[in-house]
């Protein structure tokens, strides 16, 4: 996911880590997410401060950074299955996730109150 800034891009991995590339001065951060699986995808809010991650074989598999602390904000509820996609909307309002599992759904939250 490219940081709305263009100042940073993070990749998930396989090893349970999203790594904070920043072009610039090639440097790179690592965060170990401390997931029992790997994140599958990601997405940057329109000011660049949160980061979606959607997750493979979790409890909660939908979670919302911290941008610049890197600390959970918010375990959404409701999404207890395999999150494959995640999307913030353009005014930064909504987090959307498309889920497959025991069944397929997309989820919609309001991120002032966490409610879908």
């Amino acid at each position: 996911a490219y940081h709305p800034s263009g100042t940073c891009i993070v990749i998930a991995d396989t090893e349970q880590t999203l790594t904070f590339w920043y072009p610039d001065d090639e440097r790179v951060d690592q965060l170990f997410c401390g997931y029992d699986s790997s994140p599958w995808s990601l997405a940057f809010d329109p000011e660049g401060h949160y980061i979606a991650v959607g997750m493979f074989r979790e409890v909660y598999p939908l979670r919302l950074w911290d941008a610049t602390t890197r600390q959970v904000l918010h375990t959404p509820l409701g999404s207890s299955d395999e999150v494959r996609n995640v999307a913030i909307s353009k005014d930064g309002q909504y987090l959307a996730c498309g889920a497959t599992g025991r069944t397929a759904s997309i989820e919609v939250w309001a991120l002032s109150n966490d409610q879908p």
